[in-house]
């Protein structure tokens, strides 16, 4: 039977070596949408993943998951532990994967997501918010996309000129000054 799954998210543990994950038959994984919310699914795994001719969501460090300061309360938030934001941000990358968009736009909606979490919890009075806050930005900061070929290309065409441009005016700008 033919896999028309157009994107498979799979929850497990990486490392730069492998993915090990409780799914013990894994699809045919070409030519598909890969979202994988683990630590270091980027690197070796999100690559190889990439050049099979897949698209790749995830993260190039440890990440966090869940955090507390005095006693782990799971799948509930209080002012001392939090176990709901880091999965809520990731969220919005497999909400819009199943969508149908690409892993250039659940990419962008992991990062808007990650973006407003930050904002919630740095506005907080909690004793957990201000970790919360500075452990989202690690994990917004380690979120990685591999996107299909042609958006890679169109991506490269805008940024190498807009560095290009960008070193242009700071050379214009340190000869004026000096």
């Amino acid at each position: 039977m033919q896999n028309l799954q157009p994107f498979f998210e799979v929850p497990g543990h990486c490392s730069q070596d492998g993915y090990t994950c409780q799914k013990t038959v894994m699809p045919n994984v070409t030519g598909k949408k890969i979202h994988l919310f683990s630590c270091q699914t980027a690197i070796g795994v999100g690559e190889a993943l990439y050049k099979m001719g897949n698209e790749f969501l995830g993260y190039d460090t440890d990440i966090t998951l869940a955090v507390y300061l005095d006693k782990y309360t799971p799948c509930v938030d209080t002012n001392t532990s939090n176990t709901t934001a880091f999965t809520l941000a990731d969220l919005a990358g497999t909400i819009s994967l199943q969508a149908g968009n690409d892993v250039k736009k659940a990419y962008d909606d992991t990062y808007e997501a990650y973006e407003k979490l930050i904002s919630y919890y740095d506005n907080q009075d909690t004793e957990i918010a201000p970790v919360v806050a500075r452990l989202l930005k690690a994990n917004e900061l380690s979120l990685v996309s591999y996107p299909s070929p042609s958006v890679a290309v169109a991506t490269q065409n805008f940024l190498i000129p807009l560095v290009y441009s960008i070193a242009l005016a700071a050379l214009a700008v340190s000869s004026l000054v000096t």
